[in-house]
């Protein structure tokens, strides 16, 4: 899973994993997460997801971070927007206002470029990563983010679960590393493409 694989998903069009639409658990569990108005909303590993626009919208300051140049550059392209571009060493920051994002590796991220952070919002990250990689970015994260709520949107699967991405992780490996984790949904995929696995959509409440 290093970056040539991530590249190549993104430039051969592999990309199921994306959603132009607004992910329904995220906004039925939105309101469970106490961060103040205006608040600052980390999205790591974001691709092109809609689900910044929707966060960006309820009035909230966005920092995304993501490998793939391709996948900012659509973003903003689709929603007919000039980013303003600037460079940051190793990271290329596209912004508009109360939207940041950052063209990079994840991993090598240092937290003054990330800024204040209230709330992270996880959804195709974690389950994204194979067992070493998800352990080093489990650790990133709590470094980086100590103090802010994670909102946490995990896969699990009966059927082939060592297969990935998306790789399955249950309500106890999500407890393995963040034994704090409150669930507040447990429930059968409704997705063809997971049912088929025996899929199981999760998602969890953290305090980093």
């Amino acid at each position: 899973m290093h970056a040539e694989f991530w590249e190549t998903r993104w430039q051969n069009r592999e990309i199921g994993f994306h959603y132009d639409n607004v992910n329904p658990l995220l906004q039925k569990y939105f309101n469970q997460v106490n961060i103040p108005a205006n608040g600052s909303i980390f999205v790591p590993l974001c691709g092109k997801t809609g689900d910044m626009t929707w966060l960006h919208e309820q009035g909230f300051q966005v920092t995304g971070v993501e490998l793939s140049q391709l996948a900012i550059q659509e973003y903003f392209q689709q929603r007919g927007v000039k980013p303003h571009v600037t460079q940051y060493g190793a990271f290329t920051e596209y912004s508009m206002p109360n939207m940041r994002l950052l063209q990079g590796d994840y991993f090598a991220l240092p937290k003054p470029l990330m800024g204040p952070v209230d709330l992270v919002y996880d959804r195709a990250s974690m389950i994204a990563l194979p067992v070493p990689m998800r352990e080093n970015y489990v650790e990133q994260l709590k470094k980086h983010c100590k103090g802010a709520t994670l909102l946490l949107l995990t896969y699990s699967f009966q059927i082939d679960p060592e297969r990935g991405p998306p790789f399955s992780i249950n309500e106890e490996q999500v407890k393995e590393v963040y034994p704090q984790a409150e669930v507040l949904y447990n429930e059968a995929s409704p997705d063809e493409r997971f049912a088929e696995r025996g899929g199981r959509e999760h998602v969890f409440l953290i305090k980093l």
